[in-house]
């Protein structure tokens, strides 16, 4: 009788022990459910400020197709543009931190960071006249575009957009602050490539299956593959065709010009190839 008793006592303790536990759980859902609507809330009025911040985009634009002059054509939202005549696909619009619409090419600046390309330089050069090697322009060109990769990819933290906003840094925020996203961090490492002399272009698209931008680079007539999110090699990028299956470009664009296939053809291995791609300079 007085094990049974026992064992009932420790059976109410447990119960008043847990009590607590079990009152806190039931109190949080109702609070859980308020905070997670207040910042809902929060993030609509933020996101609908940002939207009403954006500056409205004026295009004058020939279609390639029909030669239709689209002029004083004006947007206020991140959008594709086609012409009023034909409907074919002119360019498209995307949002900066300024909140103002820009093409793709107009996210380079030719920024350098400072001091790197001659920290850089003197570097490769000291190393190769260390080795007594014969001096190889080829070499160091190699050399440089391993320390800009490494350089950007050590130095950004992957950092998402707001809830319902995809905004594009330029290079010179995106190195200051030390975070983006990948559409971010393959505009600085592309805009650092092409201002020292190298031709790479930002591919946006899918890799496995999923939104994603990432850095080509064409380099003594070879292309290579410049990632933020892995598949880093110690002497050199991989080349194209390595992972060409993982991923799915939709356009491609540098300084110039925003490029798009001209067959839709998920493996892609040439991105430089003028067979492959059609070209829509920047338009004014």
């Amino acid at each position: 009788m007085t094990n049974i008793n026992i064992q009932i006592l420790k059976e109410k303790f447990n119960l008043w022990i847990l009590f607590p536990f079990i009152l806190g759980f039931i109190l949080s859902m109702p609070i859980n459910e308020l905070l997670s609507s207040e910042a809902n809330n929060i993030n609509k009025f933020s996101n609908q400020k940002q939207i009403n911040s954006v500056k409205v985009a004026k295009l004058d634009v020939q279609c390639r197709f029909c030669r239709y002059e689209n002029k004083g054509m004006t947007y206020n939202r991140p959008c594709e543009v086609h012409c009023i005549q034909c409907s074919s696909f002119l360019t498209e619009l995307h949002l900066d931190n300024h909140y103002q619409l820009k093409q793709p090419p107009d996210f380079f600046e030719g920024y350098i960071p400072g001091g790197h390309t001659r920290m850089a330089k003197d570097i490769i050069f000291k190393n190769i006249n260390d080795k007594g090697n014969r001096f190889s322009s080829d070499h160091a060109n190699d050399e440089l575009i391993i320390a800009s990769w490494f350089n950007t990819y050590k130095r950004i933290t992957y950092f998402s957009d707001p809830p319902g906003m995809d905004i594009w840094n330029k290079a010179e925020k995106t190195w200051r602050t030390r975070k983006g996203d990948c559409e971010d961090h393959s505009i600085l490492l592309t805009d650092f490539l092409i201002s020292q002399g190298f031709n790479a272009r930002v591919a946006v698209g899918l890799y496995k299956k999923e939104g994603h931008a990432w850095v080509v680079l064409q380099h003594r007539n070879k292309e290579y593959l410049l990632e933020q999110i892995g598949n880093l090699s110690q002497r050199f990028p991989p080349r194209i065709e390595t992972y060409a299956k993982d991923y799915e470009p939709h356009y491609s664009f540098d300084k110039v010009a925003v490029y798009y296939p001209i067959k839709s053809n998920k493996k892609v291995l040439s991105y430089f190839s003028e067979t492959s791609w059609y070209k829509l300079t920047k338009q004014k």
